[in-house]
């Protein structure tokens, strides 16, 4: 994911930059990483932006249309937390680890 996050010209395929394997997508047309145990394929809902610099912050929402899942990572139908260690990109050079979570009780609403 680093890898990918330069600024490289349209003509750079960033795939062969991180050594990536390019898997066909059943929904959109750009492809998948083949490596990734989770993937969704998004369709663009919205984007939001929060500065009118042109380096400013995006918020891009996508409607998720196909979700890809390793079997490795399911455990009765349903995805495993314990099996992944995924890493997330918050913004800026910020990122963020699946393996720090908690749970919360919903309130209950009379």
């Amino acid at each position: 994911m680093n890898a990918t996050s330069g600024e490289y010209d349209a003509t750079v395929n960033e795939f062969e930059l991180a050594k990536l394997k390019p898997v066909p997508s059943q929904a959109v047309r750009p492809p998948r990483v083949g490596e990734s145990p989770v993937s969704f394929e998004c369709k663009l809902h919205q984007i939001v932006d929060f500065s009118p610099h042109p380096t400013g912050s995006s918020l891009v929402i996508g409607h998720i249309v196909a979700i890809h899942i390793d079997d490795a990572n399911l455990r009765d139908g349903r995805i495993d937390p314990n099996s992944l260690d995924l890493i997330g990109r918050l913004g800026g050079l910020q990122y963020t680890r699946t393996r720090d979570r908690f749970e919360m009780v919903r309130p209950k609403v009379e």
